[in-house]
């Protein structure tokens, strides 16, 4: 039997999970790009350096399928943060078909700038919760998330998802 919110009339104007996401989801879209135009970075860009930092010497083949990123698209990405001295790449001692990828001194130093900003978005997107109820949304989105069969951490404009 389906949940009782299924049958329901259709609220108000506006008045829909879906319609809502959208909103919220372009404006803090816009927001975020914004706020890492000061370091110059796009959400892209930073959506790869913390999955660098997150793993260390970690090949740019495993980067591109853990973000869901085309081999293609993921050079082009590694080729303008290389360029900018924020990424390396280099040849895995171990298997010398592998390029692995690490963020710069000079990366970490950006990455912390954008992290900053993200933090001062993520602070005013939720300015009017507590941390519970914070949490309890992102757990929420999260199940939107799966219930929409999306990758965590893979943004699904990056890639097949």
């Amino acid at each position: 039997m389906p949940p009782a919110w299924s049958t329901a009339a259709i609220g108000p104007f506006g008045h829909s999970v879906g319609f809502l996401l959208s909103q919220t989801g372009a404006a803090t879209a816009r927001l975020f790009k914004a706020a890492l135009g000061e370091v110059a970075l796009e959400p892209r860009h930073f959506a790869l350096m913390r999955a660098i930092e997150a793993a260390e010497n970690r090949s740019q083949q495993l980067l591109a399928e853990r973000l869901q990123i085309p081999p293609s698209s993921m050079v082009a990405l590694l080729d303008q943060l290389e360029e900018r001295g924020i990424v390396a790449r280099h040849l895995d001692t171990s298997d010398r078909r592998v390029r692995v990828v690490e963020l710069t001194e000079a990366g970490r130093e950006v990455l912390a700038q954008a992290m900053h900003l993200a933090m001062a978005t993520e602070r005013r997107i939720c300015h009017s919760f507590d941390f519970d109820q914070r949490e309890l949304l992102i757990a929420m989105l999260e199940t939107v998330a799966a219930n929409l069969g999306l990758v965590q951490g893979a943004h699904p404009e990056h890639g097949p998802g």
